[in-house]
């Protein structure tokens, strides 16, 4: 709404953008910038969904971080950039819109909306609601797990303070507790769990899984994968992850750079570490260096990570 900035939104995006597309290998593909228009929310979001070049693989994760509100019995609605105090229910958005701009004349089938707004449990109830129907036309479409899944920052009757719910989920992504080395997913309700723990006691996170057959999609991968520490516990995990790292440190770094380690001289000097053998680290032929999208967390998934922010 004009009259009641929030600050904290760009830098709420910010984050969950580094979050999503340094961490986890996704591609931002929104050109909504900040402060949209309902029209123009509506229509961006009915442009992506329905592009030729979606796919029933795609993974889509939608971010929306603003004002939201709760009309007459029940309605939530979210609150664009032109919405009037005076007329909201003519100039705002429906949450429960949403179902359809995403979910129907589209292949897309498997996308996580994350609503970070006041009173977004109530959204959710009502998105899920209209969501539902339109998910049954995922039956054919070759997808092992198809899936709408809705995370919000608050509860129905919650207020959401401003800036609590990126920084959360950016330390929840991080935490080992909500998964270790070993799966290449994160469980989405294992990062719900862990979030919670960051936000304040009068602010919950809240769930909502639709038409999965199973486990939900795997929207999340884990930043941490290493095949070969399946099947061992966290502690041995971690010890040899550690002890990798050591080696790397005193070993293999310092005989690249065709010297002995000198610890002082190692911690003092910031281009000690810049190195791999002859190139730099952000040089493309390094063989120390590898883009997000090629990580092994993402590779040979079956789908194709692709994500829708605003």
């Amino acid at each position: 709404m004009p009259d009641q900035n929030l600050p904290s939104v760009a830098t709420d995006l910010d984050k969950i953008v580094d979050v999503l597309t340094r961490q986890l290998g996704y591609q931002r593909v929104s050109t909504l910038g900040l402060d949209p228009t309902g029209a123009g929310l509506r229509l961006e979001l009915s442009r992506f969904f329905r592009d030729a070049d979606r796919r029933p693989d795609d993974l889509v994760i939608v971010y929306y971080a603003g004002h939201g509100d709760v009309l007459g019995a029940n309605d939530h609605v979210l609150l664009p950039t032109d919405s009037d105090p005076a007329h909201l229910k003519a100039t705002s958005v429906a949450t429960a819109d949403l179902a359809q701009l995403i979910l129907e004349e589209t292949v897309v089938r498997q996308v996580l909306v994350i609503l970070d707004t006041c009173y977004a449990g109530t959204g959710a109830d009502d998105l899920a609601v209209r969501a539902f129907a339109s998910l049954g036309r995922s039956v054919g479409t070759g997808i092992e797990r198809p899936g709408v899944v809705l995370l919000t920052a608050t509860r129905p009757r919650e207020v959401a303070s401003p800036g609590v719910f990126a920084a959360a989920f950016a330390h929840a992504i991080d935490d080992l507790a909500t998964a270790a080395y070993a799966p290449p997913d994160l469980a989405v309700g294992a990062v719900v769990g862990v979030l919670n723990r960051y936000l304040p006691a009068y602010q919950r996170a809240r769930l909502h899984v639709l038409g999965a057959l199973g486990e939900p999609p795997p929207f999340l991968p884990n930043p941490r994968y290493q095949p070969r520490l399946a099947g061992l516990d966290l502690e041995t995990q971690r010890w040899i992850r550690e002890q990798r790292a050591e080696d790397l440190r005193t070993h293999f770094e310092p005989r690249g750079r065709g010297s002995s380690w000198r610890p002082s001289r190692a911690r003092s000097s910031p281009a000690a570490a810049r190195f791999w053998g002859s190139l730099p680290a952000g040089s493309p032929n390094c063989p120390g260096t590898r883009k997000p999208e090629s990580s092994p967390a993402i590779r040979g998934r079956g789908s194709r990570p692709c994500w829708a922010a605003w």
